[in-house]
């Protein structure tokens, strides 16, 4: 008889704007995070201020279903406490992560030729 254990740590990812309220980086963050879980991994999701509670519930029971763990972690990453204190939220509630992702986008429509210092800051204190 062969008897054989996983011994390997738990892969965790950590993924940062896939509950935000920018609509292309939410779609974005909701597939590499149900991508990630379908993988073996389990995935924390990063949830932005003011994201609706039922979209971070429906995204851990997307991950649920792929027998993964899922968490989220309140942060708003424009104020640097929150930001420097996610990966150790991360670790505190699965783990310590193997793979972070931040998908950020501004919400609003701007170009070049609309862009103005704010969106700019706005943008910058994101990423």
């Amino acid at each position: 008889m062969t008897v054989s254990a996983d011994t390997s740590p738990p892969r965790i990812a950590l993924v940062a704007g896939a509950l935000g309220s920018a609509a292309d980086a939410a779609t974005l963050g909701r597939a590499l995070a149900t991508q990630f879980a379908q993988r073996g991994w389990d995935v924390a999701l990063q949830r932005s201020p003011g994201a609706p509670r039922a979209a971070a519930d429906a995204l851990i029971a997307e991950v649920a279903a792929r027998g993964r763990r899922a968490v989220v972690l309140d942060a708003d990453l424009a104020r640097e406490a929150d930001a420097g204190g996610l990966v150790a939220a991360c670790c505190t509630a699965l783990g310590r992560p193997a793979c972070a992702v931040f998908v950020s986008a501004c919400a609003g429509a701007d170009d070049a030729h609309t862009a103005d210092g704010a969106a700019l800051a706005g943008a910058l204190a994101r990423n």
